[in-house]
């Protein structure tokens, strides 16, 4: 499918004046937290290439094993 920038060229303007007019001072609206080693989200940044080619991998031997159990040959 194809979806043009042109028609929504609008909304991205509207979001950036309404961005300017309610965030001059650049300023942070979230409390400072000194981030977790054992946060999973930055786990999964930091490993988010060998998450992104190793679950394609997985999810098919999980889909071929449940065809085979299920009565699907090649």
């Amino acid at each position: 499918d194809y979806f043009g920038i042109i028609p929504y060229w609008g909304m991205i303007l509207i979001g950036t004046v309404i961005g300017n007019l309610f965030y001059k001072n650049r300023t942070t609206l979230f409390p400072k937290q000194q981030p977790s080693e054992r946060n999973i989200v930055i786990f999964a940044g930091q490993k988010s290439l060998i998450i992104f080619l190793t679950h394609q991998f997985i999810l098919f031997g999980l889909m071929f094993v449940v065809g085979y159990i299920f009565g699907y040959r090649l």
